[in-house]
């Protein structure tokens, strides 16, 4: 956490009272204490039987069920207070309940989504008046300094979104982003900073369409900058103590020869001459030798994959760039669930014929200059390869399952920390 706390989820109860018991980690004191708002969560009842109980009579007969405090909503209406149906209930437990009984009725709770918190000050969102680092106050009306909003005649402008109303108005696109995500925090039971980051993930841009962003990509008319290669030619009058070979540069500006002379630099590197002698007789050696790639299906790693798989696969896999199917895992995590078990099907035809998408064999490989390196020197691009996104899926399935195995297994080297869950290479230094 920002504060420097370390925030530990507990799946039980007697997790948690163990945890909350903990003075020290290892020779270091601790405190340990419940978090002020994820521990807790509030939910809104709405009956007219109920208009005349009071917020105590609330809490003393719906205390079996875990309610901790209650408030009612009311209205202000020609200066007097007016209460209303909706009763905002604070339940102990961080999982909010469907239903609650109150007597012989049975009540339905809805989430509790509050209101942006604005500041009365300043104006701006996401902190109240008494934590405003601002001198001079703002009209929430006009926002424009040295008056109050009671006496304001300028014409109402926005604070926050420059638009012809009010800071406080609910029609501002600025309140309406706050309010989804205070909605998106009630509903996972996630931090501010966390459902922040969701909804600003998942919000376009303004006046930033995809056609804007490819604008922003080089045309292809236009002359790249110049590729040099080097050639070697034999000098044709060689002199009296030996042949000399001299090596000349040769500058490309077509878009289509500095991609093939990029694409054979690369090619080239990674092919296998770049490997000692010895090696590649052992390679070669190694790959004659045929291999039964028939599955034991009595392992239960070779089993068809789940509908839960998937969705989990799915919710940890970025939002990377797609490969030559055009295929984004944006596009991925809003389908449906009958196209996903689509998907989960075409997945599990590939798992069990052993027949892989020969498209999916296919990338995009986008070359990335190394910085500070010489731009017009083939030599100094790094490959960056793009491939389907479905075939990246497929791959974290499977990997989910290969790392379970490894683990349970115990095949793993115990000193081995690189590429595991809840490890770090630090561990190995703590152990030195």
């Amino acid at each position: 956490m920002k504060s420097g706390d370390l925030l530990v989820e507990s799946s039980s109860l007697r997790q948690s009272e163990q945890l909350l018991s903990i003075t020290k980690f290892g020779d270091i004191p601790i405190t340990v204490s419940a978090h002020a708002s994820l521990n807790y969560t509030r939910g809104v009842m709405s009956s007219d039987e109920f208009l005349m109980v009071s917020d105590s009579e609330f809490v003393s007969g719906l205390e079996a069920q875990k309610v901790i405090a209650a408030r009612r909503i009311t209205l202000k209406r020609d200066g007097q207070i007016i209460p209303t149906r909706h009763v905002i209930l604070t339940f102990d437990t961080p999982v909010l309940p469907k239903k609650i009984t109150a007597g012989y009725i049975s009540c339905d709770i809805r989430p509790y989504i509050p209101n942006p918190v604005r500041c009365f000050k300043c104006q701006r969102f996401g902190h109240t008046k008494t934590a405003c680092r601002v001198s001079s106050a703002l009209c929430s009306s006009c926002s424009e300094p040295g008056h109050k909003e009671t006496i304001c005649q300028n014409p109402e402008k926005c604070f926050n979104c420059k638009g012809n109303h009010a800071s406080y108005s609910k029609t501002c696109p600025k309140w309406k982003l706050e309010k989804e995500i205070q909605s998106v925090k009630v509903t996972r039971n996630i931090s501010i900073q966390e459902a922040r980051k969701i909804v600003h993930d998942r919000t376009p841009k303004t006046n930033h369409s995809y056609s804007a962003a490819l604008k922003t990509i080089k045309n292809p008319d236009t002359p790249l900058e110049p590729i040099q290669t080097p050639t070697d030619t034999t000098d044709p009058k060689p002199s009296t103590s030996a042949a000399k070979n001299e090596e000349t540069i040769t500058v490309i500006s077509d878009a289509k020869e500095i991609a093939n002379v990029i694409g054979q630099t690369l090619s080239e590197t990674s092919s296998e001459s770049s490997y000692p002698n010895n090696f590649i007789a052992f390679k070669k050696c190694e790959e004659q030798k045929s291999v039964d790639f028939l599955p034991s299906y009595a392992e239960d790693y070779n089993s068809t994959f789940s509908y839960h798989e998937l969705k989990d696969a799915l919710r940890k896999s970025n939002p990377t760039s797609p490969g030559p199917d055009q295929i984004h895992n944006n596009m991925l995590k809003h389908l449906g669930e009958s196209s996903l078990l689509t998907i989960l099907l075409l997945f599990n035809r590939i798992w069990q014929e052993r027949v892989f998408p020969l498209s999916w064999l296919k990338a995009i490989v986008v070359p990335i200059p190394k910085p500070g390196k010489d731009k017009q020197d083939p030599n100094n691009y790094r490959p960056i390869a793009l491939t389907s996104c479905l075939s990246k899926l497929l791959e974290r399935m499977v990997s989910a399952r290969l790392m379970h195995v490894l683990e349970r297994s115990k095949w793993f080297v115990p000193s081995q920390s690189g590429f595991r869950r809840r490890r770090n290479t630090i561990d190995n230094l703590l152990k030195l």
